[in-house]
């Protein structure tokens, strides 16, 4: 597992058969500040030459505002590889 920072979220990323697992947590809270988190996975994913994410965010307790535009973008970035992207554990 590696763990990754980003803009006060932490990544922790596992590597599965054809999957890249990423887990975010927050180490501090992030107000209103907009992680560049897309670029940071998509930086993650070309090194490991796998463009299929799941981003686990049941341990998230606030997502910041602009993440989901962030992922918006990654998803895009993937989908041009032929990938996919995949969010899992998003309470209300």
């Amino acid at each position: 597992m590696a763990i990754h920072n980003v803009d006060g979220l932490e990544l922790n990323v596992d590597r599965g058969p054809n999957w890249l697992f990423v887990k975010l947590r927050s180490k501090d809270d992030p107000g209103d500040a907009v992680p560049q988190i897309a670029d940071k996975l998509w930086s993650i994913s070309s090194r490991h030459f796998i463009y299929r994410l799941v981003l686990e965010l049941e341990d998230l307790e606030k997502m910041p505002s602009g993440m989901m535009g962030q992922l918006v973008l990654l998803q895009s970035r993937l989908a041009q590889c032929g990938g996919a992207l995949r969010i899992c554990g998003l309470s209300p």
